[in-house]
């Protein structure tokens, strides 16, 4: 070790005060015989020596702390290293193991003492690593090798051992360092590999890798089948060098390539791609750069669109006969409405004349000429009248049917609790004595056309209204509930009501469920109802038991 500096320079003053004390001790003194002399010289050499052997010692002692510290810092290093740390005779058997070492071998370090260590090597790793072992010993330098440890985890360590000969060639030293993390991530990236190697090579589009020049350096078999050259044709090539695009595609190729240059990923684009044998196919290209290491490449996928675009052409040509037909059924129903009118203005007018005339001379003769007819005469004419006022009514409602088909709709918000209020309350009019209790929910409103509404809700309360009317207590009531999360109307009476098994006519023109006796009318009233119901996008249903009423739900 090195000597302080200042230490021997303070030895050397001692030991030159030491000498000058010793000097002034002895002046005035004779000078003693020779041997005296040298007596006092060796004391004094003796009495040097000792203070340098006292400084010596000092040093060793310091030098000894020093070490001793230092092989303390050593072996907590060694015992406490996250790498583990063994020494190895030459037939393997473990002389020394630190904590992490005997952590990855799952067993004491007491208990792996003279252990060989390739007993904790798997089967199928123990004759590299015996291999190994022999080479370190051959070598005398530092080798390296892989092996799966067993322990009694569920899988196995996986672990880099490297290993060096000590300078007698007795026993080596070897850092074992625990890869088990990083061999995971190696399996998963080669089983991700071969899924890519699967999805490449199998998929129905072609796949194919170009670099950043746009040379191909891979397809998979849809690429040959789709462009017409087999895969060795391919590599090397590029859409320009083999002709694969016409001149026209040229500038939007080198656009995708540009764009890929720059790591952007490009399309769907369409192109028309020129196969080997010269036929023209239209395909759907994109493109995504990808790392490959240091390396970026660009993953093209090449979709052939022959099919879909014959069958957009189909479409194209259907939409246009679609179009043609619309265009002539309109026609024909522009005629039919037309002529539709003009029954309508005959059936309104011609009709009613005569049925006017009818019903009027039918009264004057009843009137006029009573007491000239017999009783069956004076009832035949009571039926003419009577049957010329129904022709007349029922005339009016098949106008109404046919205008509730044909009028514009004109929508807005409809108060619908109040415009039944009001319907409620004209009924109320035509047959005061009744004795008829209205339940009316509040609020209530739909977006509709009013006119139409008023008939909508005219219909279904003078339903209600009529076959109340036997009721000594009639009540009938407009609300609404929910069905399937939607609001639904509703009017509901205690009159008549109808057997369900007949549900289906209700809304049927002219189907009727009751007899003209007991409820006169002409069965147009819920044809009009559902028709209104269906021209504002809803649905319109009933439910009723005989005798017990019925309830009328509709939607808007």
């Amino acid at each position: 070790m090195k000597k302080d500096k200042n230490t021997l320079a303070a030895a050397a003053e001692l030991r030159r005060r030491a000498e000058e004390r010793l000097r002034e001790s002895k002046k005035g003194e004779a000078a003693r015989p020779g041997t005296k002399e040298e007596t006092q010289r060796l004391l004094h050499e003796l009495q040097v020596h000792q203070i340098e052997l006292e400084m010596q010692n000092e040093e060793l002692q310091q030098s000894r702390a020093e070490v001793e510290t230092g092989l303390a810092q050593y072996t907590d290093l060694y015992t406490f290293a996250p790498v583990g740390y063994f020494t190895l005779e030459r037939d393997g058997a473990i002389s020394r193991v630190n904590l992490t070492g005997a952590s990855l071998l799952g067993i004491e370090r007491s208990r792996l003492m003279n252990r060989r260590f390739g007993l904790f090597v798997s089967d199928d790793f123990r004759p590299a690593f015996n291999a190994f072992l022999k080479k370190v010993f051959e070598n005398q330098a530092k080798e390296t090798c892989e092996a799966a440890l067993r322990t009694d985890r569920n899988e196995p360590v996986w672990v880099q051992i490297e290993a060096i000969a000590s300078e007698d060639g007795q026993g080596c030293r070897a850092a074992v360092m625990d890869i088990t993390e990083r061999k995971q991530a190696e399996e998963e990236l080669r089983k991700s590999e071969e899924r890519f190697e699967l999805i490449f090579e199998y998929a129905p589009d072609a796949y194919y890798l170009n670099d950043l020049k746009g040379n191909f350096i891979d397809g998979n078999k849809a690429a040959e089948k789709t462009t017409g050259y087999k895969r060795e044709e391919l590599i090397g090539g590029s859409f320009l060098k083999l002709n694969l695009l016409p001149l026209n595609q040229l500038p939007k190729a080198v656009k995708l390539l540009a764009n890929n240059a720059m790591g952007r990923p490009t399309g769907p684009d369409e192109f028309i791609l020129r196969r080997k044998s010269g036929d023209k196919i239209p395909v759907e290209i994109s493109t995504h750069p990808v790392k490959f290491g240091n390396r970026t490449v660009v993953l093209g996928i090449a979709r052939d669109i022959t099919e879909r675009k014959r069958v957009e052409g189909e479409i194209l040509r259907l939409n246009e006969e679609l179009e043609r037909r619309v265009k002539e059924r309109t026609a024909q129903l522009e005629t039919l409405n037309e002529e539709l009118e003009a029954f309508s203005h005959s059936v309104s007018h011609d009709l009613r004349a005569p049925l006017r005339s009818i019903s009027g001379f039918s009264q004057a003769l009843l009137e006029n000429y009573k007491d000239r007819l017999d009783e069956q005469g004076q009832h035949y004419l009571e039926r003419l009248s009577a049957a010329s006022e129904r022709m007349a009514e029922l005339i009016d409602d098949l106008l109404l049917l046919s205008h509730v088909a044909r009028v514009e709709l004109k929508k807005s918000k409809v108060d619908l609790t109040a415009l039944a209020r009001s319907i409620m309350q004209e009924l109320q009019k035509t047959q005061p004595e009744r004795q008829v209790e209205f339940v009316l929910a509040p609020g209530l409103a739909a977006s509709g056309d009013p006119n139409l509404m008023r008939t909508l809700l005219e219909n279904l309360l003078s339903n209600a209204w009529k076959f109340t009317s036997k009721k000594p207590q009639a009540r009938i009531e407009f609300g609404m509930t929910y069905h399937d999360d939607k609001p639904v109307f509703f009017t509901q009476d205690n009159g008549a009501g109808f057997d369900m098994t007949y549900a289906d006519k209700l809304f049927k023109p002219f189907q009727r469920l009751h007899s003209l006796a007991d409820f006169p009318g002409t069965g147009i009233g819920l044809a009009s109802v559902r028709r209104i119901v269906h021209r504002h996008g809803g649905r319109a249903w009933a439910k009723g038991k005989p005798n017990e009423g019925a309830t009328f739900y509709f939607t808007i």
